[in-house]
């Protein structure tokens, strides 16, 4: 988050293995990402795919749903 560049907006997830986020990785995520000055709403993609995805998840996707009513992502596509 401290390095990145203030014209980024879009971020894609794609899981190429059995990883997984865990909800408390994802929340820090977007709150470092709310707190920058100046912030452009997020575009999140979440590409799935047969081990594991982000959305399979739901207190991710409760957090996910909790910055979109708050304005930190614009819009959420899932693949």
């Amino acid at each position: 988050m401290n390095y990145s560049h203030e014209n980024i907006h879009e971020l894609v997830l794609y899981y190429r293995n059995q990883s997984e986020i865990l909800p408390e990785e994802l929340e820090s995520f977007f709150i470092s990402w709310t707190n920058l000055i100046p912030r452009n709403s997020l575009y999140l993609t979440i590409i799935k795919n047969k081990y594991n995805s982000l959305c399979a998840n739901d207190e991710n996707m409760k957090i996910i749903e909790k910055y979109i009513n708050l304005g930190v992502i614009k819009k959420l596509k899932i693949y």
